[in-house]
């Protein structure tokens, strides 16, 4: 059951969920640090002004997602790339993925109010990442390599093996794990945006009072 195909979705899910958690530390913790808006702001910083200016022209208001989701395509498609490296070898794919961890820490600790605790989400999606792709492999190899796929109402027991169908319970797993904290990660950072819940500084120098009887004197 390690064929390629496989193995670069186990890369893509292990990554999205990689990410999904550290969004949702994020937004427990300091939403700016969560490695997508990380990468995305560094990305914005980043893209050269006439770069921008097409890309305004082009896709009016919607250049910044499109800007940061070419980023993000690129991320995992070198994800899958490391699925499938992790096919031979888990080390090596291990490596790949924790390589492309480093594209938000760096993203992270170039903005300029940093903090040791802005470190936390980045960390919890390497060490989440690595832990879904090393519980994926050593499910699909445990799996024969003679054995036939599970064909639904064919063959009963036989044909949909426990550990084949372990496999698969898995990847589903996974996959409802990655959107659960996903959406619960954006939910929350938009709930903290309110701006009922904006605390404003005490201001530094503060205005003296308004001159007496002036609220009659001015709408």
């Amino acid at each position: 059951m390690r064929t390629r195909r496989l193995y670069a979705l186990f890369g893509l899910l292990a990554t999205l969920l990689g990410v999904a958690t550290g969004h949702f530390v994020a937004s427990l913790l300091n939403p700016a640090s969560s490695p997508v808006l990380a990468v995305g702001s560094a990305v914005i910083d980043l893209t050269p002004t006439p770069v921008k200016e097409w890309a305004i022209a082009q896709f009016g208001t919607k250049d910044k997602p499109i800007l940061i989701g070419s980023v993000l395509l690129g991320v995992l498609v070198l994800a899958a790339v490391a699925g499938v490296v992790a096919r031979r070898r888990f080390r090596d794919g291990a490596i790949l993925l924790t390589a492309l961890v480093a594209v938000p820490v760096v993203a992270v600790l170039t903005r300029p109010t940093v903090e040791a605790l802005d470190l936390v989400p980045t960390a919890a999606t390497a060490l989440t990442g690595l832990g879904a792709l090393w519980l994926l492999d050593s499910r699909a190899r445990g799996v024969p390599e003679s054995e036939e796929p599970a064909t639904p109402g064919v063959g009963g027991e036989a044909a949909a093996g426990p550990t084949r169908r372990g496999v698969v319970i898995a990847m589903g797993a996974l996959a409802g794990a990655a959107a659960a904290l996903g959406g619960t990660g954006r939910w929350i950072q938009k709930y903290r945006a309110r701006a009922e819940d904006i605390d404003l500084p005490a201001a530094a120098d503060a205005a003296r009072p308004l001159p007496k009887g002036l609220d009659d004197q001015v709408p």
